[in-house]
This record gives C-alpha cells, sequence and structure tokens, in this order.
C-alpha cells in the first residue's frame, strides 16, 4: 500500500487553510476530501499535522466500507467513557466494535480521544482489505 496515494490524482477543488498545494500530503487530502471520507474542521483547517484520534480513525474506516448501520446495537453500553464519544463517531465506533475491529484499551475504557496509532490503524486496514 505504501505510495498508493502518490500516483492517485483527483479534480477536487480544495481550500483547506492548512494545506498548501504543494505540500506532500496535499494530494492525499484531496483524495480523501474528495471521496467524503474526512472534510476537515468547521474553521476551514484540514489539520494535517493533528494527531489521529481513536474516533477519528473508526469515522473514516466506517466511511470507506459504506457507513454500514446497525440497529440498536447494545455493545457499547459497557465502556465506562461511552459518553465521550462524539456524535459523529458513535455508529462508526459501534460497527467497528460490533466486527470486532476495536476493543477496550483496558478495562472497560474505549479512549475516543485518545490517539489512534499505528497499530490499531493496521489492524483494522488489514480487516477492511479481507472484506474488500
Amino acid at each position: 500500500m505504501d505510495g498508493w496515494l502518490l500516483s492517485t490524482y483527483v479534480n477536487f477543488a480544495m481550500d483547506y487553510t492548512d494545506v498548501a498545494d504543494d505540500a506532500a500530503y496535499a494530494e492525499a487530502v484531496r483524495w480523501i476530501s474528495s471521496e467524503g471520507y474526512m472534510g476537515g474542521y468547521g474553521n476551514g483547517a484540514f489539520g494535517p499535522e493533528d494527531t489521529v484520534s481513536r474516533e477519528q480513525l473508526v469515522t473514516v474506516l466506517w466511511r470507506y466500507a459504506g457507513s454500514p448501520m446497525l440497529m440498536d446495537y447494545p455493545g457499547l453500553s459497557q465502556f465506562s467513557d461511552v459518553g465521550e464519544i462524539s456524535r459523529f463517531a458513535q455508529p462508526a465506533f459501534a460497527w467497528v466494535h460490533q466486527k470486532g475491529y476495536i476493543t477496550a484499551v483496558e478495562g472497560d475504557v474505549l479512549a475516543p480521544q485518545s490517539a489512534a496509532g499505528q497499530e490499531l490503524a493496521e489492524t483494522m486496514l488489514k480487516e477492511l482489505a479481507v472484506q474488500k
């Protein structure tokens, strides 16, 4: 998968205040925005240097998988920090947990606001690749 975005160019107007057209990651940001997987922040910034949280990662990958919806999934209620999952990420967290792609960080904590980490990203990408 290394370098696959580097050969993907998209005709998509990108006007994030913090992404220069000549930035090394500009085409990746253009592609992920054009596909609707990420949209940046409400203030016009994309945050290319920001750490990706667990809830942001699961939301991007949930969108990539087609935004599957679960009906009445109570599985997240067992976690003490379920109330910390942002509204936009709730269906994504329910889906990834139901699929077994994500588990508690420790005990009964999902840590949705914590950094996603490379290991989680790789695990989820491998699982999604098997499905595709």
